[in-house]
């Protein structure tokens, strides 16, 4: 398995952006599961599972084994998500990935909410180590791949196999969308 997939082609970028296919990686993210299992772990009609993982194998973010579908890579990027297909395009695949992210958050304060209930200062372990932010910067082309270099670094060092069932490590969401801003000149 890779450590990160760069993905250039739009069709995949699109895929990989569609909530559903975010939901179906985490799934199977340990282990590799067959069509049937993922349906069952998603509570989804096997149909439309394996629509979506037979387009994930042939866009490369899966594959086949005799244990069933894995992940090619522990993490996907898409380089140039924003310039690689049309403008709707582009506008459906980022309001998909900030979607599952909204999702994604929506069930962590419900989970988060659960726990205050069965374990209260388990609770503020959690919502003290939860980030949301905001940070212009103004950077050079050389400083946005030095940039783009230490999070892939970090990202790879942080999601080695020793680390997965430790249960000194916690498993966090890291949804990144970096882009340098349009200036249109008058």
């Amino acid at each position: 398995m890779k450590e990160n997939l760069e993905i250039k082609d739009s069709k995949t970028i699109e895929l990989l952006c569609d909530p559903f296919t975010i939901d179906i990686l985490n799934t199977l993210e340990l282990n590799p599961l067959k069509k049937e299992e993922i349906a069952e772990n998603l509570n989804e009609s096997l149909s439309l599972i394996s629509e979506y993982v037979d387009k994930m194998v042939a866009g490369n973010l899966l594959v086949k084994t005799d244990k069933g579908f894995k992940l090619t890579a522990k993490s996907f990027t898409a380089d140039g998500s924003l310039n690689l297909s049309s403008v709707r395009n582009a506008k459906n695949n980022m309001s998909g990935f900030i979607n599952h992210l909204e999702n994604n958050i929506r069930d962590q304060i419900e989970n988060l909410a659960d726990l205050k209930i069965i374990n209260p200062e388990k609770t503020k372990t959690y919502t003290d180590q939860q980030l949301v932010g905001y940070s212009p910067l103004y950077l050079s082309d050389d400083e946005i791949e030095e940039l783009h270099n230490l999070l892939q670094s970090f990202i790879k060092e942080k999601s080695k196999e020793e680390r997965i069932n430790n249960p000194e490590y916690k498993k966090c969401r890291f949804y990144h969308f970096f882009y340098p801003e349009v200036e249109l000149e008058e």
